[in-house]
């Protein structure tokens, strides 16, 4: 191997496995055909259209067609094998693809796609998204899937509270005139010295019990 190939190999994998900063890593990629930049910080991965925390994200995966080497194999052989394993990278690639699953502000399944069409990029994308999540290629995140779950949850429930027919100030009590009470001791008190006043509030209110 020549002193300049063997040069070039470091250098890359020095910026390969360096550690994320304060400072994004930014890259030029595609979204779908058109050009974009991705960042990724210590908590983040950024688009152009919002940014995802590494908490919205439920898995990664790295894929694609026409390509001679495999990132993940060469991830691999890296870390096993220390530069030697980047030589694989040096073989000529041309459509590297990268799909991040996450959970939107609603705890909806989401993804995002990006593409790139030269290996450098690709191998330190897949680093730095490994080192954002926490996961290798493929690996879901437990904790992230159940972090939608209970955002999906919450949401429903707003949404069936929201559909109640009843006064707005009963819906969060399931438009129970007793949990309202039970919650608001005032109140109760009031309703306790004027039960008159209280069963006409309470009819008004549209409570169900």
């Amino acid at each position: 191997m020549s002193k300049k190939l063997a040069l070039a190999i470091a250098g890359s994998l020095s910026l390969a496995i360096s550690p994320l900063g304060a400072k994004a890593a930014s890259y030029d990629a595609l979204c779908g055909n058109v050009n974009c930049n991705v960042s990724v910080t210590a908590d983040e991965f950024i688009t152009p259209s919002g940014g995802i925390s590494r908490d919205q994200i439920t898995s990664w995966n790295q894929g694609g067609q026409g390509a001679t080497t495999s990132i993940g194999t060469g991830i691999a052989t890296t870390i096993i094998f220390g530069v030697p394993g980047l030589i694989g990278f040096l073989a000529k690639n041309y459509d590297y693809r990268f799909t991040i699953s996450y959970a939107d502000g609603a705890g909806n399944p989401a993804i995002q796609e990006i593409r790139f069409v030269n290996n450098k990029p690709a191998v330190n994308f897949a680093y730095d998204m490994s080192r954002l999540t926490g996961l290798a290629s493929g690996q879901r995140s437990e904790k992230s899937i159940a972090l939608m779950n209970e955002k999906k949850a919450a949401e429903a429930e707003k949404a069936r509270i929201a559909s109640l027919d009843c006064g707005k100030v009963l819906k969060q009590y399931n438009c129970s005139w007793d949990m309202y009470l039970s919650a608001n001791p005032s109140v109760a008190t009031w309703a306790a010295s004027y039960p008159s006043m209280a069963n006409v509030e309470k009819a008004r209110l549209g409570a169900v019990d």
